[in-house]
């Protein structure tokens, strides 16, 4: 895995039977099943783990904006039962 396309390194991979060449931002999960060994340059590693905790992150937020609908819909539901 990659960071930025390098054209001799996938030139050369070519020659090597089962080798492939991913850049970082195209690596997904399938990618990483289908081989038995990733070897992943330092640069990519970390654009992974960018893109990781960016959608962790994403992810959290949207879980906390619904959690957030929730509640209000909660508590309205209580408040209409308490008036009535």
């Amino acid at each position: 895995v990659i960071d930025k396309l390098d054209l001799t390194l996938v030139r050369a991979a070519r020659n090597i039977p089962g080798l492939a060449i991913k850049n970082s931002d195209s690596l997904n999960a399938y990618d990483l099943m289908r081989h038995h060994k990733l070897v992943i340059t330092e640069q990519a590693l970390k654009a992974v783990a960018a893109r990781l905790l960016k959608h962790k992150t994403q992810t959290k937020n949207t879980d906390e904006r619904t959690q957030m609908s929730t509640d209000k819909k909660t508590q309205m539901s209580t408040d209409e039962i308490i008036h009535r």
